[in-house]
């Protein structure tokens, strides 16, 4: 009998997980949707917010890099400023 009521909560557990992995599931999807949209209106913060996660920085330069070698000028302007910038913070001389 016991047995039987451990099996029922298993699987009613398990039915929970379930549910609760398919509305997060929808939820992630939604959010991902909304933060597309918001970066084609130019708010790029939510997809920045990426960037801190594994190593989507370097799948973003590898993709400006893709981008620049096919001729595209937004992406040769964002590697040329980034490369700037590195330059800048940088650079040092002997005086």
């Amino acid at each position: 009998m016991s047995f039987e009521i451990d099996m029922l909560a298993c699987a009613a557990e398990e039915d929970r997980r379930s549910k609760r992995d398919e509305l997060m599931q929808r939820e992630e999807a939604r959010l991902a949707a909304v933060a597309i949209l918001d970066a084609r209106l130019g708010k790029y913060d939510r997809l920045l917010d990426g960037l801190s996660y594994r190593d989507h920085d370097e799948q973003v330069i590898a993709a400006l890099m893709d981008g620049c070698a096919a001729g595209v000028q937004s992406c040769i302007a964002v590697v040329k400023a980034l490369a700037d910038k590195h330059g800048y913070h940088t650079a040092e001389i002997d005086e």
